[in-house]
């Protein structure tokens, strides 16, 4: 296994901010990014690692998800959007 330096990231991990200029890191001839927030598999981990940005990743996809979902159902579905206003009243009173 080889690491490819155009996908490789470089994240400091700490509760403190580092103090000092951070060296610059090069890797076959590539300068490496530093960086304060990556995805990998499907989750996001910042430099604190807190859960706020994996959680607002998929709270955003989601909801990407369900906007796609209730246009094409208000487009080709009239019967199914009827019944989901039935709904979505019922849940708001």
């Amino acid at each position: 296994m080889t690491i490819n330096p155009i996908k490789t990231e470089i994240m400091s991990i700490s509760k403190s901010p580092l103090i000092g200029p951070i060296p610059p890191i090069i890797l076959d001839n590539h300068l490496m990014n530093y960086t304060t927030q990556s995805s990998s598999l499907g989750v996001t981990l910042d430099n604190k690692l807190c859960w706020a940005p994996n959680i607002n990743s998929i709270t955003a996809n989601f909801n990407e998800k369900i906007l796609k979902e209730v246009f094409y159902i208000s487009k080709n579905k009239p019967d199914l959007n009827k019944q989901l206003y039935h709904f979505n009243t019922f849940l708001t009173l």
